[in-house]
């Protein structure tokens, strides 16, 4: 794998030490637009880095402009300690010149789409069935609600989506995120957006 990029290396890596009751390191801050985008970046992580979820804070900039803003009135890092910005991914190509030429850190979410219309596309895209068996809901039920959220707002589709899988909405959230994160077309894009992270470190 590029750059020595490893699936589920991290785990094995902070074991001795979550065994004492401690977190893994924390190596920096990742600034992002909203929950969702961090739900998605938790969960990339998890499944393909050399760091895990608890190795870096969390922040909900707010919109992309906020993201931008963060990015460029933060330090690049302090000391060892990155500040990364992560946009989502209909925000490629629209970075302001300010950023483009800073040496700021930054990168983006796997595609072209906001994170919740990524993962929308994506159950869509899929069998019933399987679908149906990734939920662990029948599939009457699980089409009953997929129907009923059709055409929803990207940013509303999974609090209703939650509601009519009588479900909490960051577990709806959650498991929507690790199918696609773990469907075998998407292997490399997880890779990808792995060894995108870790060139932040490797060039400290």
């Amino acid at each position: 794998v590029k750059k020595g990029v490893k699936c589920k290396s991290a785990i094995d890596k902070y074991e001795p030490i979550k065994l004492l009751g401690l977190g893994s390191p924390k190596l920096g801050i990742l600034l992002q637009e909203d929950f969702a985008a961090q739900k998605l970046t938790r969960t990339l992580i998890k499944n393909c880095s050399d760091y895990t979820p608890d190795s870096f804070y969390y922040h909900v900039s707010g919109s992309d402009g906020d993201v931008q803003k963060d990015i460029l009135r933060l330090p690049r890092q302090l000391e060892k300690f990155k500040i990364i910005g992560i946009f989502d991914g209909d925000f490629r190509g629209k970075e302001s010149n300010a950023l483009k030429a800073s040496d700021k850190n930054y990168l983006f979410l796997p595609s072209t789409y906001p994170p919740e219309e990524l993962l929308i596309h994506f159950i869509e895209s899929k069998d019933l069935g399987e679908v149906s068996q990734y939920f662990q809901i029948d599939e009457d039920r699980i089409a009953a609600a997929l129907e009923s959220v059709a055409g929803v707002d990207h940013h509303d589709y999974f609090h209703e989506l939650a509601s009519e899988l009588e479900q909490d909405f960051e577990y709806t959230l959650q498991i929507a995120c690790d199918f696609w994160v773990k469907d075998v077309s998407n292997l490399d894009k997880v890779k990808d957006f792995s060894i995108e992270l870790a060139e932040f470190f490797d060039a400290a």
